[in-house]
């Protein structure tokens, strides 16, 4: 989203802001991340230049992670605490149905490439 906004026009230094602090953190209330600071957790991307956006340098949780090609250790994340946490039995097109008093209806709208989501009123045919 950087690359675009940057590419679209922006200014990189407010794109980054928003990208990382505002709305990486601040938006989410995720209060030890966004900056590089003491007590804050930190991954970092290290570009050359910003005309490819290939990081040069990537560091996880402040550590190096990886330099150029040369992986140092795994970037992975560990999923087991939320795995296996939902058990909806089976669906199929007749339950996902919701009866509707009116043709209109309010719909949670998927933002291509985003985190974020749009309200929308749908309108049935």
């Amino acid at each position: 989203m950087v690359k675009l906004a940057v590419n679209a026009g922006s200014d990189l230094a407010t794109v980054l802001r928003m990208a990382t602090l505002n709305a990486g953190a601040n938006y989410f209330r995720l209060y030890d991340l966004g900056a590089i600071a003491l007590g804050y957790k930190a991954d970092i991307l290290v570009f050359d230049n910003l005309l490819d956006w290939q990081p040069s340098i990537v560091y996880k949780s402040g550590k190096l992670a990886a330099r150029g090609k040369s992986l140092f250790h795994s970037i992975g994340v560990n999923d087991q605490n939320v795995r296996n946490t939902m058990h909806l039995g089976n669906i199929d097109l007749n339950s996902l149905k919701i009866p509707a008093k009116s043709v209109r209806a309010r719909v949670i709208e998927l933002v291509s490439r985003q985190l974020v989501t749009r309200s929308l009123l749908w309108k049935y045919l």
